[in-house]
């Protein structure tokens, strides 16, 4: 009986819990905490687990075929792909500046700013698109864009071009800093790492 009555009261809360205003400010106050505390890693990871639902819901339910389904995958995972790298970007050229950031405290609070906008915003939007999804499964299945399986869109195009710079910045990173390439690499195995914190 008490289960019952516990069970009605979860649905219900499934079912209304936008309306509570309560839930959205818990939701953004628990979202910021763990994208400040988990790495680039743990966010990757995220990613992979929505890619691979993406695949499931592309090849099982609507019946594409691996190509057209990989593509599906990458068109709704490329945002995220490109708020990893740019979080990425930053880290690794933060990282590098610390020295100079401790030097002065203005430069100190410039860089902590930059830290937040550059490697937590991507976070937290990462983490927000994932927890939309899980919270609405039926949803997220349900849904497909009719322009994955036509072309491109510009917005994807966009989003591939900035993840191929992040690339770029990336490798040419040890000659910007100067720093050898196994402290770059380092910093991004430290940060792409999910249990690293």
């Amino acid at each position: 009986m008490h289960t019952n009555s516990a069970k009605q009261g979860w649905n219900h809360f499934l079912h209304t819990h936008d309306d509570y205003p309560a839930f959205h400010a818990g939701f953004l106050v628990l979202t910021l905490l763990i994208a400040a505390l988990f790495n680039l890693g743990m966010f990757a990871l995220l990613i992979a687990v929505h890619m691979g639902l993406d695949y499931v819901k592309y090849t099982e339910r609507h019946g594409f075929a691996t190509r057209k389904a990989m593509v599906g995958v990458l068109s709704e995972s490329i945002i995220d792909i490109t708020l990893l790298m740019v979080g990425l970007v930053f880290a690794v050229y933060l990282h590098h500046s610390a020295g100079l950031i401790a030097a002065s405290g203005l430069l100190r609070a410039g860089g902590y700013s930059a830290r937040a906008f550059g490697i937590v915003l991507p976070k937290l939007e990462v983490l927000y698109h994932f927890c939309d999804t899980l919270m609405n499964p039926q949803e997220h299945m349900d849904h497909f864009d009719e322009e994955v399986r036509a072309r491109w869109t510009m917005a994807m195009t966009i989003a591939v071009c900035a993840v191929v710079s992040c690339v770029l910045l990336l490798l040419i990173a040890p000659s910007i800093l100067s720093i050898n390439a196994l402290e770059t690499g380092s910093i991004i195995v430290h940060q792409l790492t999910p249990w690293n914190f």
